[in-house]
């Protein structure tokens, strides 16, 4: 089965997206956590600079190795260990979203998993590649494929996050979040 990949060239201003989510996030008193292993924090850094942001950020984990998506968050060995998925798959992607929820109690809970490189590179998911989930108690659990071509590290980092951010306010919305991503390719 083949699966739908986003071509990302330009997502917007991370800062921005941040800001956009978070007013949202105000306006609805809504809360939100995330687990993260490209970015290591990088979402969770651009949602808490604004000052009051413990009103919606519960926290967040940096997941970074396999072994802590397991023990953390609970992946399940059967998708980390298999070739076919590992930990730059949707299934990653959808139980880190799911797990960190479980953990935080938040109404809505985000993933970021993929290559920021420049090594790192799978067959089929080259580097710029990244899978973000999305969990709430409102909404079933979606993930999304998202490449960012041509990048250094720090840009597809960058790129990562606000993907994630943009679309975590068009999930939140309960907008369809590949009508986003459409607009970017």
């Amino acid at each position: 089965m083949s699966e739908t990949v986003f071509t990302v060239r330009n997502p917007g201003s991370a800062a921005d997206c941040a800001r956009d989510l978070t007013d949202y996030l105000l306006k609805h008193n809504l809360t939100v956590s995330c687990a993260e292993s490209a970015t290591c924090g990088l979402v969770a850094k651009y949602l808490t600079d604004r000052s009051g942001s413990s009103s919606w950020f519960w926290g967040g984990v940096a997941t970074y190795s396999v072994q802590a998506k397991k023990k953390i968050l609970g992946v399940a060995p059967s998708v980390l260990d298999d070739p076919a998925k590992g930990p730059v798959s949707a299934e990653c992607a959808a139980m880190m979203a799911d797990g960190i929820r479980k953990i935080s109690g938040t109404d809505l809970a985000l993933s970021v998993t993929g290559i920021a490189g420049p090594t790192g590179e799978e067959p089929g998911k080259p580097v710029g590649t990244v899978y973000l989930g999305f969990s709430s108690s409102f909404r079933k659990t979606e993930t999304i494929r998202i490449f960012v071509p041509g990048a250094g590290r720090e840009e597809c980092r960058e790129a990562f996050a606000a993907c994630c951010m943009a679309l975590a306010l068009a999930y939140a919305q309960e907008r369809a979040i590949v009508d986003i991503a459409r607009n970017w390719v």
